[in-house]
């Protein structure tokens, strides 16, 4: 595990403590940013700032080129119409672009405490929530094509 890591686990096993901030689904408020900063401790915002914001910057792509692939070869499977695949493939590199501004705010977030200014954590919050609603849809997507693509291999199956 990585010093970050296990600072950061450390920091949300202590009772009463926040998860990380890019795990918070709703955005925060600055009180919770902070107290979320505060769990990590002096140590534990060190190791973030080195360790895991170069982590963060392989995983968005990790996912982001699961998500692409897995919607490009489902929508594909599914539907000629190529505006409906290009719609879809665009979505990860979206959610790309806002995880990568939200590790912006985590930054700022961090080299800014414990003088934590309301702007920044409004736009972490809004890149946050715009991250996890673009995740979410991709996901659902995923489903859906899916749950199409079986409907219509089973429908392939049944013709003579």
């Amino acid at each position: 595990m990585s010093g970050a890591a296990s600072a950061i686990q450390e920091a949300a096993l202590t009772p009463g403590c926040a998860v990380p901030l890019d795990l918070f689904m709703n955005g925060l408020s600055q009180q919770e940013a902070f107290y979320t900063l505060e769990c990590m401790g002096d140590k534990g915002r060190e190791l973030y700032l080195q360790t895991a914001i170069r982590q963060d910057s392989i995983y968005p792509f990790s996912y982001g080129a699961l998500l692409f692939f897995t919607l490009f070869l489902l929508s594909s499977y599914c539907t000629s119409n190529k505006k409906a695949i290009a719609a879809c493939c665009v979505l990860p590199f979206l959610i790309i672009i806002s995880d990568f501004i939200e590790n912006h705010f985590i930054i700022e977030l961090i080299e800014q405490f414990p003088l934590i200014e309301n702007e920044t954590v409004t736009r972490f919050s809004i890149f946050n929530q715009l991250k996890w609603k673009l995740f979410f849809l991709a996901l659902g997507l995923v489903l859906f094509f899916a749950s199409w693509a079986i409907i219509k291999l089973k429908n392939k199956k049944r013709k003579p």
